[in-house]
């Protein structure tokens, strides 16, 4: 059973990429969120899952160990397999996902295109007890994540152009999801405009 391993990408997409290993090019999917620190020709260490399944079996990989874990509990719920697991990070960093689980926010999980309320209000009740486990820390403060993604939405935006722009423009300004709606709907535009 693998844990990690360090290799160098040789290929990447949206949300897979083909690292190579002692020349064998392994094909890996991995958190979108997580795909845009990766660079091309460069080594990197990627912790795995192997999801073994009736016609094969496929290779999810994570930069971060806590992504993994989390990852994992996300499946133990019922009704959650790794495609939407991996969805949800593509999405949310682990310590957004962990602060909408403990403060039973499942709206925030269910604005994610293919979660729907009933899965979100499962992954709430299933692990809001057993969260705190995996360590991941999260902020406090109030989270405008769900009326960003209402407004960028109304504006007929796409989720992967929604997703891509609030991912972009949290480097820009780190604090985007704890700022006036107002402002940081500004600021996703601004990205988006030069996405274009």
């Amino acid at each position: 059973m693998f844990d990690y391993f360090v290799g160098k990408i040789v290929e990447i997409e949206d949300s897979k990429v083909i690292v190579e290993v002692n020349n064998i090019g392994y094909v890996v999917y991995i958190p979108t969120r997580e795909v845009a620190s990766l660079e091309l020709g460069k080594e990197f260490k990627i912790y795995l899952y192997r999801h073994i399944y009736e016609n094969g079996d496929d290779l999810y990989g994570f930069i971060d160990k806590n992504s993994r874990k989390l990852f994992v509990s996300l499946m133990e719920v019922n009704g959650v397999g790794p495609k939407l697991a991996l969805k949800i990070l593509s999405y949310l960093s682990p310590s957004e996902v962990v602060k909408a689980i403990v403060s039973e926010k499942s709206g925030i999980l269910s604005s994610i295109k293919g979660v729907s309320e009933k899965t979100a209000e499962r992954i709430v009740s299933e692990l809001k007890n057993v969260i705190h486990k995996i360590g991941i820390s999260y902020e406090e403060t109030q989270s405008n994540f769900e009326d960003l993604v209402k407004a960028l939405r109304s504006l007929g935006y796409s989720q992967n152009e929604i997703l891509q722009a609030v991912n972009l423009a949290k480097k820009k300004e780190p604090r985007l999801l704890s700022i006036d709606v107002s402002q940081a709907l500004q600021i996703c535009l601004i990205v988006l405009k030069s996405l274009k």
